[in-house]
């Protein structure tokens, strides 16, 4: 069994654009059409799936005596108008502000005055519960990198935690209990009924993943394959098969743009 990531509960959220907006770099809305959308958002619009939503303009105490109540008034809305009701938050607006994290799911942070980055940068490292943060180029490599975020964000997460989504709270610290994905990803062996006579370490390395599954389904190792010192520890060998999939890759490459152009 493998994943990319794992599974945790977080008991802090940190509110980047909140933050943002606080320091002014970070412009607040709630009118604008130019105000940041979350991925599940424009991924429905893109489906074509238009829904009925409602926003309605609410105290924060009133919202705060509703909330045992909200999945029940979410659903009879539902049930009676076939729409969704959502209470009218702040967002940030994309094209006032010098610099918003994009989206929950990203953890990145665009910073449209490059003079800024570093700047920007310092200042979310110091948050309580960040771990790290990082511009692009320390973390991505590639043609496309000039598309991703300035600012890379990585929260504490064994300490519980994480980002908040895109909207604007009017604080920066949210208490509550989520579940969210972990970096740590999950990677289970079982081999049948044969006892293998491997130790695999509790905490492996990403790139390690690939070439334990192909080693013990008898399939080659790629020629380029990182670091084998790790490997050949707890797999228990210095004997590895290898072969030269890229190559393979631009043959079949060619044959196929050969056949398009005929």
């Amino acid at each position: 069994i493998l994943s990319d990531h794992g599974f945790k509960t977080y008991q802090t959220l940190i509110s980047v654009n909140d933050f943002l907006a606080k320091e002014g770099y970070a412009k607040v809305s709630t009118e604008t059409k130019h105000v940041l959308r979350e991925h599940i958002e424009i991924l429905y619009e893109k489906r074509g799936v238009r829904r009925k939503i409602k926003y309605v303009r609410i105290s924060p105490i009133l919202l705060t005596l509703l909330k045992p109540l909200k999945p029940l008034i979410k659903k009879a809305y539902e049930l009676f108008t076939g729409g969704e009701i959502r209470s009218l938050r702040f967002s940030i607006d994309t094209y006032a502000s010098t610099a918003f994290l994009q989206s929950h799911s990203s953890f990145g942070v665009y910073v449209k005055d490059r003079t800024l980055i570093s700047f920007i940068k310092e200042k979310l490292s110091k948050l309580y519960g960040m771990l790290w943060v990082k511009e692009r180029e320390e973390v991505f490599q590639g043609p496309y990198i000039s598309r991703a975020p300035n600012l890379f964000l990585y929260p504490n997460f064994e300490k519980g935690f994480s980002i908040a989504d895109n909207k604007v709270y009017g604080k920066v610290f949210l208490r509550t209990k989520s579940v969210g994905h972990s970096p740590f990803g999950v990677f289970i062996l079982y081999y049948g009924d044969t006892l293998l006579d491997i130790k695999i370490p509790d905490m492996i390395r990403n790139y390690n993943i690939t070439p334990i599954i192909m080693h013990l389904i008898n399939v080659p190792l790629s020629h380029v394959t990182d670091d084998l010192s790790e490997l050949k520890t707890f797999l228990k060998t210095r004997k590895f098969k290898y072969r030269n999939y890229v190559l393979t890759w631009k043959i079949l490459k060619n044959i196929l743009y050969t056949k398009m152009g005929i």
